[in-house]
C-alpha cells in the first residue's frame, strides 16, 4: 500500500475506491433487508 500525506487532496483513485465501496455496502444493505 502507498503512504499517502494527509495534506494531499484526495485524487481520483482515492474517489474510485470510495465509491465502490459505498455502492458495495449499498447493494449488501439492501439484499439484507
Amino acid at each position: 500500500m502507498k503512504r499517502r500525506p494527509r495534506d494531499r487532496p484526495m485524487t481520483l483513485w482515492d474517489w474510485c475506491y470510495v465509491g465502490v465501496a459505498l455502492a458495495v455496502l449499498f447493494l449488501i444493505g439492501i439484499a439484507t433487508v
